[in-house]
């Protein structure tokens, strides 16, 4: 059985749905508008439009954005079981362009990356 389609561009777009706004409400009964309101404003805060960021939610598409780095950093170190034995290389000619935490080893050396340059690692 096929995903749902999620928006026009599938369930597996790399772009983010777009949603419509949410219209005040025009409701005559008092109650009902400030019942409107209150359900108004907590998808709003929780879309991240209104109110504090930290309250924001998060789509599965946004957490898997922000993880895919760690699991490519997962997937590099293999079975490192934190000793330098447990390293295997990746045959780099060269280093890759500078990308701050990432860890490379050419030859037995292993770099660390600080962002402004690689810093061979040696152990103590």
């Amino acid at each position: 059985m096929s995903p749902p389609r999620l928006s026009r561009k599938g369930a597996y777009a790399k772009t983010p749905a777009s949603l419509p706004a949410l219209q005040a409400s025009r409701a005559e009964d008092p109650d009902v508008r400030k019942s409107i309101e209150a359900i108004r404003e907590w998808v709003e805060v929780r879309l991240g439009s209104r109110g504090d960021p930290y309250e924001r939610a998060i789509t599965l598409r946004d957490l898997e954005q922000t993880l895919a780095p760690l699991n490519a950093l997962a997937d590099a170190l293999g079975s490192f079981d934190g000793t330098i034995g447990t390293l295997t290389a990746n045959q780099l000619a060269a280093l890759p362009p500078l990308k701050q935490g990432a860890f490379e080893q050419v030859g037995e050396d292993l770099y660390y990356c600080t962002g402004k340059a690689w810093k061979l690692v040696t152990l103590t």
